[in-house]
């Protein structure tokens, strides 16, 4: 089973974490992808979405990287039933200084909110978000 999925609308990129630890070439692929849509399609949202799973030490500062080298454009939304999780990712949100905020999963709503997506763009991202949590749960 696959770790992870993602995809994207015209507004936002969409990342589904399972329950398995993230392989290397699937985050690469993901990392990729991002690059791709930000730097040649101008999408600077990414909404995700965790079972429960995590990128790594070293996966995380591949992607914090890529956030660096676009501050002030690319945000994250991230939705974790986890405490713990969303208490790390928030703390680390005060050391890196990154655009990224962590919500519960019942607050999509409040999470597109603050990645910005138009109120009319909402239903695709969730449609597209369900679409990709069947892929890896």
């Amino acid at each position: 089973m696959k770790s992870l999925a993602f995809g994207k609308t015209d507004q936002c990129i969409v990342l589904i974490n399972g329950r398995h630890p993230l392989s290397d070439p699937e985050w690469k692929a993901y990392l990729d992808f991002v690059r791709l849509a930000v730097e040649r399609e101008g999408i600077y949202r990414v909404l995700v979405w965790t079972a429960g799973a995590g990128p790594t030490s070293k996966q995380r500062h591949q992607g914090i990287e890529i956030f660096k080298s676009h501050a002030g454009t690319l945000r994250a939304a991230v939705l974790s039933s986890s405490p713990s999780a969303r208490g790390i990712l928030s703390a680390l949100s005060w050391f890196v200084k990154l655009q990224y905020r962590v919500f519960a999963p019942h607050d999509m709503d409040a999470a597109l909110s603050y990645l910005e997506v138009p109120v009319a763009d909402t239903g695709e991202v969730k449609r597209l978000t369900e679409e990709l949590k069947r892929d890896v749960l």
